[in-house]
């Protein structure tokens, strides 16, 4: 669990159980995305580099081809505005 999870957590007595838990979902969310773009470019540029992961970082839970496969597909361009 990230240090922002725990921070929260302890905030449960002074909020509403709706706010606690859509809160809550969020970061849970965006922790398991921070986690999955941490392992993309750690595992892209290793690609080049051909370097050890140093043993300070955290090690990848994903592999760079798992990464590729789950991408969600682009975006459409925007439209411009019709006047």
């Amino acid at each position: 669990m990230r240090q922002f999870q725990q921070v929260w957590d302890k905030a449960q007595p002074y909020v509403d159980a709706e706010r606690f838990a859509a809160v809550q979902n969020k970061l849970r969310s965006q922790s398991g995305n921070a986690v999955l773009w941490k392992d993309a470019c750690l595992l892209y540029f290793q690609q080049f580099s051909h370097m050890p992961i140093p043993a300070t970082v955290e090690p990848p839970m994903h592999t760079l081809e798992a990464v590729i496969a789950n991408d969600s597909p682009p975006r459409p361009p925007r439209q411009p505005r019709q006047p």
